[in-house]
């Protein structure tokens, strides 16, 4: 004969039973996780430009992924407009891969593109609005993987 409590265990078995397989049909092995979103950092560079000028801002991107190159601001200019592109870095070359496609861009304008491990460049320029005498002052940042 089942003493009192081996009935009480016995009657809750198919509650108990059921507990675990349903535990287990949810287990964290069988649940999708999203990606993982790769760590970035933003570099900020700032320059200043004359009549026909050209600067460069070298800097190392470790691991591919996104590379973003934001115009931040421009000033100094009544038309505040410059040229603005990427490229890559040989240590004294900056050999361009991407341009702004009307090579004038104003404060706010980005570009964005994919890439290699590689160590690249920024390239800020006069498209043709700094006038003799004057001078461009302007701030760009770079966001891209670490």
């Amino acid at each position: 004969m089942m003493s009192p409590r081996c009935r009480r265990l016995m009657g809750a078995a198919p509650v108990l039973m059921a507990a675990f397989l349903l535990a287990s049909c949810g287990s964290s092995a069988d649940t999708p996780t999203a990606p993982t979103e790769a760590a970035t950092t933003t570099q900020t560079f700032s320059g200043t430009l004359v009549t026909g000028g050209l600067n460069f801002h070298p800097f190392a991107v470790p691991k591919a992924g996104l590379i973003t190159l934001k115009m931040v601001s421009i000033s100094g200019l009544a038309n505040p407009v410059l040229g603005a592109g990427l490229g890559t870095w040989d240590g004294t070359t900056c050999t361009a891969i991407a341009n702004s496609t009307s090579n004038t861009v104003s404060a706010g304008w980005s570009m964005s593109g994919t890439a290699q491990a590689a160590n690249f460049c920024a390239a800020v320029f006069d498209s043709g609005t700094v006038t003799a005498g004057s001078t461009a002052t302007y701030s760009i940042t770079i966001t891209h993987p670490i």
